[in-house]
């Protein structure tokens, strides 16, 4: 179901006086009103140049019974937790590096003790 309003709504948000947008859909804002497209029945065409100067998806002036989200919402959280896994993978390597460079560290003290004051 068409809902207008949210055009009203939209260029409220926008602070942006009504006849801006009459303008650029080119409609002659002395001769038409913007109750002729949040009230009436516009075509799709209109619809589209609108959301184009809003700058919103066309379906956000329906009033669907049925909520769908954007298709991309669920690509990009499944790279999100992609990238959390590999963040774990790579937190856990340059955990097991630190210990390596420790182990290293410990035997090279042991083979290499310090003597102090004696040369050879």
């Amino acid at each position: 179901m068409y809902n207008g309003k949210k055009i009203k709504e939209l260029m409220d948000i926008r602070q942006e006086p009504y006849r801006e947008l009459l303008k650029a859909l080119g409609m002659n804002p002395n001769q038409a009103s913007i109750n002729s497209i949040v009230n009436g029945n516009p075509k799709a065409e209109r619809l589209e140049q609108v959301a184009d100067y809003l700058e919103v998806p066309i379906d956000l002036f329906f009033i669907r019974k049925k909520q769908y989200l954007d298709p991309r919402i669920k690509i990009l959280s499944e790279k999100l937790e992609n990238l959390e896994k590999e963040h774990t993978v790579l937190q856990e390597r340059m955990e097991e590096k630190d210990k390596l460079i420790k182990t290293q560290e410990t035997l090279i003290n042991i083979l290499t003790p310090e003597e102090k004051g004696q040369k050879k």
